[in-house]
């Protein structure tokens, strides 16, 4: 007769795993609401105090990148870091001033005539409708009466009415607009102020960041060392390389528009190349100006239309397959559809045009920590600390 275990386990084996997945799903979904909560709070901290913040952030960018350029001048020319910074300032504003003077004209008359022929193209849209379309111009003018006219007049008046009884109102919102204006030509001027400051320190920040950092081991500390070091050249890698890129797609773009035969060709390949600071917006940007004005332009047509677009592919091409590849190589380590999404994202969570700017760098130290707790932290959560040891090892090694 065969004697029965005294103590049943509680669960089994499978009702186990069944615990365990549903519990690492709960963890999942808390550290889910945690991230959209701490982005929330950053967002809404950051659009609190953008008009301070952002011109640190700038400056920072500027440090980062031109802190090379200093360091050069310093030894070539044998002076001290603050005359050094002084001469670079001294060739940014000959740059700046020669740059005004011989290109800045030309792309100021450019900017002019496309302002000045935007009425003409639309006329000429609007008689191409009615040639090829004239059932949705006449449902437009079903839509758009004389009553519906008077009704929109008479609503207009009003609301006219509300605004002048509420001047005192209006007046406040004027100031605070100009109060604005005002805040963002300060943030503007006091950047340059901020870059001078921090080009004078010569030694790298970085390793002082472990004073900071004497609750954590030192093995996570050098950790939290690795991705300050990674998210800092990932930021000049980025910005380096985007800049050239863009300049150089931009430069492109405006030769290829005017060969092409489109009106002030120049200033909009130029404007929309230097737009790929962000990638792609300068590039979804073109679709929707350059073509259409490609076409309407006086003088314009499909042959325009084609040169324009044959322009847009031959340099996104290039971009891809010569720039990108040669100037920045994988720096990023993204898919365009990421770095699509992540310029959306970035741009909501922190509120603006600098978390767009700052998108891919970003996430892609997003991936490099994601690639580190996969490595060395995860296992150690799930209970397999040998194998983190092991690839902890490794990645040294």
């Amino acid at each position: 007769m065969s004697e029965e275990p005294l103590h049943s386990p509680l669960l089994t084996s499978y009702q186990k795993k069944i615990v365990a997945t549903a519990i690492t799903g709960l963890a999942l979904v808390l550290i889910m609401f945690i991230v959209l909560g701490f982005f929330s709070v950053v967002g809404k901290f950051l659009s609190t105090f953008s008009s301070v913040l952002w011109p640190i952030a700038v400056a920072t960018i500027f440090t980062l990148l031109l802190k090379p350029i200093v360091s050069t001048l310093e030894n070539k020319l044998k002076l001290g870091r603050v005359f050094a910074i002084i001469v670079l300032y001294a060739i940014i504003v000959l740059a700046s001033l020669g740059i005004a003077l011989i290109i800045v004209p030309e792309l100021v008359i450019q900017a002019i005539n496309l302002f000045e022929s935007i009425p003409a193209i639309y006329e000429k849209l609007i008689l191409k409708l009615n040639e090829t379309a004239p059932g949705w111009l006449a449902f437009l003018e079903e839509r758009i009466s004389t009553d519906n006219l008077e009704q929109f007049s008479e609503q207009l008046a009003t609301i006219l009415k509300n605004v002048l009884s509420a001047s005192g109102g209006a007046l406040q919102v004027f100031g605070q607009g100009i109060a604005g204006m005002i805040g963002w030509v300060i943030a503007l001027a006091i950047i340059p102020v901020y870059l001078f400051f921090f080009l004078q320190f010569e030694e790298d920040a970085v390793p002082h960041l472990r004073d900071f950092l004497p609750f954590l081991k030192k093995d996570h500390q050098d950790d939290v060392l690795f991705l300050v070091r990674e998210f800092v050249g990932m930021i000049v890698a980025f910005f380096r390389g985007q800049m050239l890129i863009a300049l150089i797609m931009g430069i492109l773009m405006g030769i290829g528009f005017t060969l092409a035969g489109l009106k002030s060709g120049f200033f909009i390949g130029l404007t929309l190349g230097l737009l790929n600071l962000i990638p792609y917006l300068g590039s979804v940007l073109g679709v929707s100006i350059a073509l259409p004005l490609a076409y309407f332009q006086s003088g314009g047509g499909w042959i325009v239309l084609l040169a324009v677009i044959g322009t847009m592919i031959l340099v996104q091409l290039l971009e891809g397959w010569l720039l990108t590849p040669k100037i920045m190589g994988n720096q990023t380590g993204l898919h365009p559809v990421m770095i699509i999404f992540s310029v959306f994202f970035w741009g909501i969570a922190l509120n603006g045009f600098l978390g767009m700017i700052l998108a891919i760098p970003l996430s892609a130290f997003i991936v490099t920590f994601w690639r580190l707790a996969k490595v060395k932290y995860i296992p150690i959560l799930l209970g397999n600390e040998k194998e983190s040891v092991d690839a902890s090892l490794q990645s040294t090694n």
